[in-house]
């Protein structure tokens, strides 16, 4: 930064700021801007006159690095290396002052300085690097790629081979002359050498060569150039002899003619002995060496024959393809609520294809043979523009909806498999897999599989399965659409089931029974053809709980008793999962009887025991031998009578005999024990209730096993553990437990029970005493006198024992409580009130009813009233009270304290009457009723045809209470507050408001609703007029949009000459018809509408306006 003040005045100061910023004070100053782009530049100038100048410019920096190059120069060719000279330059060469070189690749780093520079560039190229310092402290680089390509010159071989005369000479030799085509210098060098090799095969060494051919006959052929520096460039190319004439086609393509693509070809050989022959679909059209023909909308076949006179002739033909635009789609996948797709182009002989999408407001341009797109709508309009070989272009709109894209969705079917994992005897694990395949678009969300009604989720599961058996089966899918499709009431019932046996492979399982007696107890039976890697367990149930052996070979000796059917299956396999299962039955003759192995008795009992025959196909007979005469009868039977004396106390046993009908035969001790009878515990008992004659009875702590029997000791009795029963009347009576058990009854117990109605009950409601006068008070009582207690209301105990003797009341009045309590903890009481002898009667004047202040109410709402005297003398239980109306009365009839309610004003009185004298008062009280009324009134333009409210969306109305009311306090339902309020709802809305008067008294008016009216956003919601004349008549001399849905606008209207004449975003802006301040002349101008909705609709609309005056 520089000034240059003129003027006598020397300059003695500078002062420099930059955006604020001190800057040094010399001239120049020099100021680091950083990355700012643009500078305030403040300069204050002091001069030695004492005066001052300022200045302030601003200014705007584009900071531009320094250019920067270099040029290089081959200097000799190495091994496998370029020996090159480099420069660099730039327009700022003479503020460079470092230069930096690095030459990187295969073999390594090269680095230098300084400019030129001499470096060695690898045969494949290296990338070579200048970076340069300028005296401002910049620097600059550069990286460019160096290789043969760019070092040395281009090498082509060249031919001088062209097309005989003479086609019925074209089998003889033809010399061809082959030389270097060189594109290019070597600088500083020259050529010295070449080499030919034809066929691999060094053929020369000169510049040219000449090499006779036949027609179609070929050759490899390699030119190597060498020069003086040590360079050589080389070059290879493959030949074939054609020396017959050709045909050069030349096209062109009129686009744009009137009738139709246009198409111009011409033979650019044409020599004057030949005759040409144009067809076009098999018709002659041309004879010279120019067609030109319209294309046809189905494309056209052309042809062309061309006889050169001396023998050739030659033919060409082509098919031109008609220009048809045309694509095809391809859903690549769904994304939620949109698609993503792909277009592809399938236009013949196009060279550029572009695209335009519209998918509702947005449009998006693209272009290539193949796009992809995000369908967020419902369609998109799609307009394919194609270009030709022709230079043609076409294009065509076609709409793609949702629907042609995603294919129709077909109830998927259903497919799983089942396979066995491994087995374990009677079950096995399987694995469950579902393999249905979801349609496009959708996905499976879940895999449920119900087996033998056990829900499992998942894809796939493992479950354990029993072998053999019939399980039920439901296998449910369901897919992202809601889709659900099973297995269950699909109408194949063969799929409600699945068998293991149809999973699982089934062997085959063969037994033999080798048992020689059919009255023992032994068992031999073998599988005679085991499966090796599988092991074998039996059992005496088909569902193998009681497993009685494993192995090949079940053998039981002594011990149990195996009759009837022998079961046997696969227990475990040790390779390919199998299941087998067989079974023998058993009919062995063996004796088979069951009885109790210990048997109690006490003494004196007398009982039947009974021997079970457990197989009633055997006919059983039976011998009993005793100890010492305890068998009393049936010594040949299974049941016999066993009785032993009241001292016994020894216990004894039986020997029984048994034979079946086939000679088998079993011997059996039966022991007996010999116990003394128990005694029973006390049993418990309770009344049902207080006071109840119901009593329940409890056997507990004895437990009877249903074998006991009550005695209720007033002629009833009855059975069970647990026993209520009823007595007639109160008493004491004694209740017997005995115990009926045919062996071991234990002794009955006996306790006597009361049952009593307790009660109490003091002869006087009042007693009248003489003030500082002891009383005695006695009660009536079913209960024990000294169990009565008496106390007063408020706990004070005040004496034990009946009756109450002696007790002084002082001079209150007092309620005295007598209480009992009976060994059950029941409780009765009585109450008795002493009054002390005084004079009632100055109590009427004391009288007199409160109620509420200034006597107002609310309409309905309760209220209490109350009788009260001013003399603490006077007793409220003296009187009695009768309130009127009696309707009005809700609760408290006939005591000096009711509560009231009334919908109107009015009198309330109550007669009071004593009870001693009989005298009676009545008094009143008057009830003022405030009852407010409110209702909700709605603006008239809110008030559709048939009377009923309604609000268009994006409105706000007012809503007023009526009638007003200057004492209310106003809440509305939504929470505002006010006599008036303003709301906008978006939906229907349902309000209602409250008044609270001066008095608290509330009335709530009846709820109103208002039904919000959507927009369309269209021409029936949204008016622009087409005229309107600003004459200032103040009659429509302002051009509005009306509507009461707009949330924004763009209205801009343009004359003819396509000016914007007024421009408003804003609804309440109208156009008054001038522009720049002036009136327009009435004409038309034209406008565009833009309006979003309230409810994020948009509306566009375009059409015209008139100005009229």
């Amino acid at each position: 930064m520089s000034s240059d003040p003129s003027g006598i005045s020397t300059t003695v100061k500078w002062e420099w700021t930059v955006n604020n910023n001190a800057a040094p004070s010399t001239n120049p100053s020099f100021y680091d801007m950083g990355n700012e782009t643009t500078a305030e530049i403040t300069l204050v100038v002091t001069f030695n006159s004492g005066c001052s100048a300022t200045v302030t410019k601003n200014f705007e920096f584009e900071f531009v690095m320094p250019d920067l190059d270099f040029d290089f120069t081959l200097i000799d060719c190495g091994n496998d290396a370029y020996n090159v000279s480099f420069s660099g330059s730039s327009a700022y060469a003479s503020a460079i002052t470092e230069y930096n070189w690095e030459i990187d690749d295969l073999n390594g780093t090269q680095t230098g300085t300084g400019n030129p520079f001499d470096g060695t560039i690898s045969e494949d190229g290296s990338d070579v690097t200048l970076s340069v310092v300028f005296e401002d402290g910049c620097s600059a680089i550069i990286t460019k790629k160096v290789d043969s390509a760019v070092l040395l010159p281009t090498l082509a071989i060249l031919n001088n081979a062209s097309g005989q005369s003479d086609c019925e000479q074209s089998n003889l030799n033809q010399e061809v002359i082959f030389g270097p085509g060189i594109t290019g210098t070597m600088i500083n060098a020259s050529v010295v050498g070449y080499e030919w090799f034809v066929n691999g095969v060094l053929h020369a060494d000169t510049e040219e060569i000449v090499i006779s051919f036949l027609n179609d006959e070929s050759a490899e052929l390699m030119l190597i150039v060498y020069y003086d520096n040590g360079c050589a460039i080389e070059v290879s190319d493959s030949f074939i002899a054609s020396f017959l004439p050709t045909l050069s086609i030349q096209e062109t393509t009129d686009c744009d003619n009137i009738n139709g693509v246009l198409i111009n070809l011409t033979e650019v050989n044409a020599v004057d002995t030949a005759t040409y022959m144009w067809f076009v679909d098999q018709v002659l059209v041309s004879t010279t060496n120019v067609l030109e023909f319209i294309l046809g909308p189905d494309g056209n076949q052309v042809s062309l024959t061309v006889d050169f006179g001396n023998g050739c002739i030659v033919d060409y033909e082509k098919f031109y393809q008609s220009n048809d635009v045309s694509y095809e789609w391809n859903l690549i996948e769904c994304l939620n609520d949109s698609l993503s797709i792909s277009l592809e182009n399938t236009t013949d002989n196009s060279v550029d294809v572009s695209w335009i999408l519209v998918d509702g407001s947005d449009t998006t341009d693209l272009s290539g043979d193949v796009i992809s797109y995000i369908l967020t709508g419902e369609e998109v309009v799609v307009t394919q523009i194609v270009t030709f070989e022709s230079g043609c272009t076409l294009s065509e709109t076609t709409t793609l909806t949702r629907d042609e894209i995603i294919p129709t969705v077909e109830d998927p079917e259903l497919e799983y498999t089942i396979e066995p994992v491994e087995c374990f005897g009677d079950s096995g694990l399987f694995v469950f897999t579902d393999l249905t395949m979801a349609p496009v678009c959708l996905s499976i969300v879940s895999n449920v599989w119900i087996i033998n009604g056990v829900v499992c989720e998942g894809n796939p599961i493992e479950k354990m399965l029993p072998l053999g058996e019939d399980i039920t089966f439901v296998h449910i899918v369901t897919f992202s659409n809601g889709i659900v499709i099973t297995t269950q009431g699909d109408g194949g019932p063969n799929n409600d089931f699945i068998n293991s046996d149809d999973i699982v492979d089934q062997i085959g399982i063969d037994i033999i029974n080798n048992s020689t007696s059919n009255c023992n107890d032994s068992l031999d039976l073998t599988i005679t053809n085991p499966m090796t890697g599988v092991s074998y367990e039996w059992s005496t149930d088909p569902d193998f709980i009681n497993i009685i052996g494993t192995g090949t070979d079940l053998m039981a000796i002594g011990g149990d008793l195996f009759t009837g059917t022998i079961y046997v299956q696969v227990a475990e396999t040790f390779g390919p999962c199998v299941y087998g299962l067989d079974s023998i039955t058993i009919d062995l003759n063996l004796i088979d009887i069951g009885f109790d192995d210990q048997y109690i008795l006490c003494p004196g009992d007398t009982a039947y025991f009974e021997v079970t025959n457990n197989n009633p196909d055997q006919i059983l007979t039976y011998l009993w031998k005793d100890n010492d005469g305890e068998l009393i009868s049936g010594e040949d039977t299974n049941n016999p009578l066993i009785g032993i004396g009241e001292d016994a106390e020894d216990d004894f046993f039986f020997v029984l005999c048994t034979e079946n009908q086939f000679g088998c035969t079993s011997i059996d001790t039966i022991n007996f024990s010999v116990r003394d009878n128990e005694e029973m515990e006390p049993f418990t008992f309770e009344p049902d209730s207080c006071g109840s004659l119901t009593i329940n009875f409890d056997e507990a702590p004895n437990n009877l096993s249903g074998n006991g029997i009550w005695d209720f000791g007033d002629g009833n009795s009855g059975a069970g553990a647990m026993i209520s029963h009823t007595y007639d009347m109160p008493g004491t009576y004694v209740v017997t437990l005995s115990d009926t058990s045919a062996i071991c009854a234990k002794d009955p117990i006996s306790l006597d029970v009361l049952v009593a109605q307790l009660y109490i009950n003091i002869l006087e409601d009042t007693i009248f005493y003489n003030v500082n006068t002891p009383i005695d008070i006695l009660a009536e009582t079913n209960g024990s006198d000294d169990d009565v207690s008496w106390c007063l209301e408020d706990g004070t105990n005040i004496g034990t024992g009946n009756p109450l003797e002696g007790f002084n009341p002082g001079e209150d009045t007092l309620t005295i409580i007598a209480k009992i309590v009976d060994g059950f903890g029941c409780e009765e009481r009585d109450t008795v009130i002493v009054l002390p002898i005084d004079d009632l009667d100055d109590c009427f004047d004391e009288a007199q009813v409160t109620g509420p202040e200034l006597g107002v109410v609310c309409a309905d709402e309760e209220f209490e009233l109350c009788l009260v005297f001013s003399d603490e003398d006077c007793f409220e239980e003296n009187f009695t009270y009768l309130w009127d109306p009696k309707d009005c009365i809700i609760s408290g009839q006939g005591t000096p304290k009711v509560v009231v309610s009334t919908s109107t004003s009015k009198t309330i009185s109550v007669l009071l009457t004593d009870l001693n004298s009989g005298r009676d008062s009545i008094y009143n009280f008057d009830v003022e009723v405030s009852n407010p009324m409110v209702g909700i009134e709605v603006p008239e333009l809110n008030i559709d045809v048939n009377g009923d409210p309604f609000v268009c969306l994006g409105e706000t109305i007012e809503l007023t209470v009526n009638p007003f009311d200057p004492n209310c306090t106003y809440t509305w339902s939504n929470g505002a507050t006010g006599p008036t309020i303003e709301v906008s709802p978006e939906e229907t809305l349902t309000i209602f408001v409250e008044c609270v008067d001066e008095f608290g008294c509330t009335v709530i008016s009846d709820q109103l609703t208002i039904p919000v009216i959507p927009p369309q956003c269209n021409e029936s919601d949204i008016f622009i007029p087409n005229a309107f004349s600003p004459n200032g008549d103040s009659n429509n001399d302002i051009l509005f949009v009306r509507s009461k849905f707009i949330q924004e606008m763009e209205l801009i209207i343009t004359n003819r000459w396509g000016e914007d004449v007024f421009v408003s975003t804003d609804q309440s802006l109208g156009w008054d018809g001038t522009y720049k301040g002036t009136a327009l002349a009435p004409d038309a101008f034209a406008y565009c509408l833009k309006v979003m909705c309230v409810n994020g609709q948009e509306f566009i609309k375009a059409g015209n306006v008139s100005i009229i005056k």
